[in-house]
C-alpha cells in the first residue's frame, strides 16, 4: 500500500510562455493533471491534446479535446508539450516530431516531477507514517468512497450556481424548478442564493455569525440563526423542522437546500429525520472534517443516512483543504456534494473525470486538486 501527500505532476511553466498556443502530448496520467494546472493558471492556450490512444478515449478533460498524434501538424505555430513520464519514450516521441519536420525550439519536455500542490502557510499537509493510523485510514477510506460514487441523472444536464469559485455549486437542472430554496451559511457571498433568485426561488437564508447580510434582494429572506447540530433548538442555533414550522414550510415539497456550516452538517444529518429531508429534491453541501479519523462513524453513518432519500450527483475537491492520497483516490478534507431526491428521477452509472468542466477551483490562485475517474478507482490494499 503506498501513501503519499496529495500533489500534482507539475508542468514546467518556466518553459511556457505567456498567452501562447500548447498541444499536450500524452493523455495518461501525466497528461491530465498538466492540463488541470494549466487550465487552473491560466498561463497559456491549451489547443487540444493528442495520444496514440486517442480513438479509445470517448471524451477530452476539462474541454481538452483529445486527437491523434498527426494533428500536431495542423497547428504549425503552436508548442508540443510532451507529458510523459518515461524518459526514454519521451526521447522516441521526440525523434518522431523531428522527422515530422517539428523544430527543436516548438517542444517542450522536462522529466515531470511528483510535486505537493502550492497552499497557503495556514494549511499544512498530512503524512501518514504511523502503521497503525494507516490500517485506520485504509478501511476508512474504503467505505468512504463506496459512499461517495456518483450516478447521472437521465433527466437533467449538471449546471454551475452561483460564484465562479468558492461558494458555486455544480447542481442538476432536473431539480431547479422555482418555488422555495433554504441556504445555511452565507459570510459575505450570495451568488449562489442570487443566482437562484433568478431561477425562480425564495431564499430563506441562515447565518448567526453575521448581522446582516452583505446585499439586499426583495426575495432574501435572512434571519441571525444557525443550524442545529442537535435535535433541539438552543437560541441562536435552530433545527430545521423548527424553521421549516416558523416558515409554513412543514410537509411542503420539491424544495432546494444548500449548507456550508463547517462541520455542523454531521450533526445535522444525524438529528434531521428521513421525512424532513425528504421535502427537498436537491441538496447541496460542503462536507468538512473527513480526514478526522475520529469521526469516521459519525461521517460513515451520516453518509449512509442521506443515501438512503438522495443519490450524489456530483463531487469536488475544495483545492484549500488538507488531503491524503492512498493510490489513486485523493481524499479532501473537505468537498462540495450535490445532491437529489430518489424518485424524482432515473440514475446510471457513469465514469466523467473529475474536475468537471463546470468546476472551478476553490481558492482560484492554486490549480484544482485532481480526482480523476473517481467512480472507477478501485480501492485496494
Amino acid at each position: 500500500m503506498n501513501y503519499s501527500l496529495a500533489g500534482v505532476f507539475f508542468p514546467p511553466i518556466q518553459k511556457i510562455n505567456q498567452g501562447e498556443s500548447i498541444v499536450i502530448y500524452g493523455y495518461g496520467n501525466v497528461g491530465r493533471q498538466y492540463i488541470a494546472t494549466l487550465s487552473g493558471m491560466r498561463i497559456c492556450h491549451i489547443l487540444f491534446a493528442v495520444d496514440a490512444n486517442y480513438d479509445k478515449i470517448e471524451k477530452g478533460w476539462l474541454g481538452v479535446e483529445v486527437k491523434a498524434p498527426k494533428s500536431i501538424l495542423s497547428e504549425p505555430e503552436a508548442r508540443i508539450l510532451l507529458a510523459i513520464g518515461s524518459r526514454t519514450v519521451a526521447r522516441q516521441i521526440m525523434g518522431m516530431l523531428k522527422a515530422w519536420g517539428i523544430a527543436e525550439n516548438r517542444i517542450i519536455y522536462e522529466y515531470p516531477e511528483f510535486s505537493p500542490f502550492p497552499m497557503p502557510v495556514a494549511v499544512e499537509r498530512k503524512a501518514l507514517d504511523n502503521y497503525a493510523e494507516r490500517e485506520r485510514y485504509c478501511d476508512y477510506f474504503k467505505e468512504l468512497h463506496s459512499l461517495l460514487i456518483t450516478k447521472q441523472c437521465v433527466d437533467g444536464e449538471l449546471v454551475r450556481v452561483g460564484g465562479s469559485n468558492d461558494g458555486g455549486y455544480v447542481m442538476s437542472e432536473a431539480a431547479l424548478n422555482g418555488g422555495i430554496a433554504y441556504s445555511f451559511g452565507i459570510n459575505d457571498d450570495v451568488a449562489w442564493d442570487s443566482d437562484m433568485v433568478k431561477r425562480g426561488y425564495d431564499i430563506y437564508m441562515y447565518d448567526h455569525t453575521i448581522s446582516a447580510l452583505p446585499e439586499e434582494c426583495a426575495r432574501f429572506h435572512f434571519d441571525r440563526k444557525g443550524i442545529s447540530a442537535g435535535s433541539i433548538s438552543v437560541a441562536p442555533l435552530f433545527t430545521l423542522e423548527d424553521l421549516l414550522r416558523e416558515n409554513g414550510h412543514r410537509g411542503i415539497q420539491h424544495m432546494v437546500l444548500k449548507m456550508d456550516v463547517e462541520g455542523a452538517e454531521w450533526g445535522f444529518l444525524h438529528s434531521t429525520s428521513s421525512d424532513v429531508m425528504q421535502q427537498f429534491d436537491q441538496i447541496v453541501f460542503e462536507l468538512h472534517g473527513l480526514l478526522n479519523l475520529d469521526k469516521q462513524e459519525e461521517i460513515l453513518a451520516a453518509l449512509r443516512k442521506i443515501n438512503a432519500t438522495h443519490q450524489l450527483v456530483h463531487i469536488h475537491a475544495n483545492n484549500y483543504a488538507n488531503s491524503v492520497s492512498w493510490g489513486e483516490l485523493v481524499v479532501s478534507d473537505a468537498i462540495e456534494v450535490s445532491y437529489i431526491r430518489r424518485g424524482i428521477c432515473s440514475f446510471f452509472d457513469w465514469h466523467p473525470i473529475y474536475p468537471l468542466t463546470l468546476d472551478a477551483p476553490c481558492w482560484k490562485e492554486v490549480s484544482e486538486l485532481v480526482l480523476g475517474n473517481w467512480n472507477g478507482i478501485q480501492c485496494v490494499e
